[in-house]
């Protein structure tokens, strides 16, 4: 698979630095008539935040994120968020909820329930971190709801978590509240089955589906996707049966479940819960290690005024050399192998004195060259490569994912050249240069 990101919002968004300075000037590269890229730099070891925003008319969607090599940024903690109206901010990154597979912790309060930590092993790596929840014997509802959660009303999210029966066979999903506005299903945790599919109650919510995965060991993988606008709220009820409606009441009989690894985010394009990441007391975040490239990928293009990227209480001031908050282009037609050469290229100037001696300048690390022929793409792909070219290709850098794996910022050396090779099918050259080391 091939990718190219190739829109920076950045370069047409508003752009603001909490504390510290950016210089607009910084040659990240250079066109002719001046330098683009800026660099960002706090002066004070504090809280940084960089904040963009589109404007109300003109918003590009967004699935990525770069910062190039070079950055100080390793072991702080980094994230990304999004806003419509500059007030409530949604963490971009998967996992949203802080104590993920603690639920004895006191941030997921009970109701009439009780917590047995770590009771067993869990499902991926058969640790003994599940714990045991048990419906006791009161009467009236029984469940596991989130402490404060900073969502975004309308937004659709996927909440999962991995359950395994005891002698508690059913087990129900919400996101909302029911006399606002909720999404629920009812899960059969002993016969792996969605019991009731996704359902909605109040108003403004919007159900998309209910999913339950087998996983090793008698453990199954229950999540519901959708949005709601009362989107705070997230529980995991415990049901007398499989047809129970929005948060069941009955008198506990000390049955007992399993569960561990919650997880929301925003939901992935294919509404299915992806990797499991857990938590431990925050929200999962963009940790990076060393100085090298950071990039991260989106489960689905999000559409916001306001994009917001904090680094939270940095042992240094931070800095680095250009965010780009971008989308990604995924080549519909692939090159068999690359087309030309792809060994590396050194910046490295020879003269030769006088009297015959040679001299070496090195001018940097050495660059990554592409070369890739495509043929016989489809009509699809001609107006794709097209945008690329004439939005951003065509005049500077952009990334590329090449075949092998990698993430290059680079520029064409020369025309895609593009031409008809049948009828609906287009040729093209892609010469690729990375224009910044590694």
């Amino acid at each position: 698979m091939m990718k190219s990101c190739y829109q920076n919002i950045l370069e047409s968004s508003t752009v603001s630095l909490s504390q510290g300075s950016q210089n607009n000037s910084y040659p990240l590269y250079r066109l002719y008539d001046r330098d683009i890229g800026r660099m960002f730099a706090g002066s004070a070891a504090a809280t940084t935040e960089v904040k963009a925003e589109q404007g109300a008319l003109i918003q590009n969607a967004i699935d990525s994120l770069f910062i190039p090599a070079g950055h100080n940024l390793g072991g702080m903690q980094c994230n990304l968020s999004f806003s419509d109206d500059d007030t409530t901010y949604t963490q971009a990154f998967p996992n949203l909820l802080p104590y993920s597979q603690d639920f004895e912790n006191a941030w997921w309060q009970k109701d009439n329930t009780t917590v047995t930590a770590d009771a067993g092993a869990d499902p991926l790596y058969g640790t003994r971190t599940a714990d045991q929840i048990s419906d006791g014997t009161a009467t009236g509802i029984h469940d596991l709801f989130d402490g404060a959660l900073s969502v975004y009303n309308g937004v659709v999210y996927t909440f999962s978590i991995y359950a395994k029966y005891i002698s508690m066979q059913y087990l129900q999903l919400t996101m909302g509240r029911a006399t606002t506005s909720a999404i629920y299903a009812n899960f059969d945790i002993k016969n792996g089955l969605v019991s009731l599919p996704v359902l909605m109650a109040g108003s403004g919510a919007v159900a998309v589906s209910a999913k339950i995965t087998p996983v090793d060991g008698g453990w199954y993988r229950c999540e519901i996707t959708g949005s709601t606008n009362d989107a705070s709220y997230l529980r995991a009820f415990f049901n007398p049966s499989d047809s129970a409606s929005f948060a069941p009441s009955y008198t506990g009989n000390n049955n007992t479940i399993y569960l561990w690894g919650a997880q929301l985010e925003a939901a992935p394009s294919n509404n299915t819960a992806s990797n499991y990441n857990g938590t431990f007391g925050s929200a999962q975040t963009l940790t990076p290690s060393g100085s090298g490239l950071i990039q991260y990928g989106f489960p689905q293009a999000m559409t916001h005024r306001y994009w917001k990227f904090t680094i939270t209480n940095p042992s240094v001031a931070p800095q680095f050399a250009e965010l780009f908050l971008t989308s990604t282009y995924t080549w519909e037609k692939l090159p068999a192998r690359p087309g030309g050469p792809f060994d590396d290229v050194f910046n490295v100037k020879n003269e030769t004195t006088a009297s015959g001696l040679d001299r070496f300048l090195v001018f940097g690390n050495s660059r990554r060259q592409r070369v890739y022929k495509v043929v016989n793409a489809g009509a699809t792909q001609q107006a794709n490569i097209l945008a690329l070219n004439a939005a951003w290709a065509g005049s500077k850098p952009f990334w590329l994912y090449d075949h092998e794996g990698n993430w290059i910022y680079g520029r064409l050396r020369k025309p895609i050249g593009l031409k008809e090779t049948g009828a609906g099918k287009f040729g093209f050259d892609f010469d690729f240069l990375e224009v910044l080391g590694s």
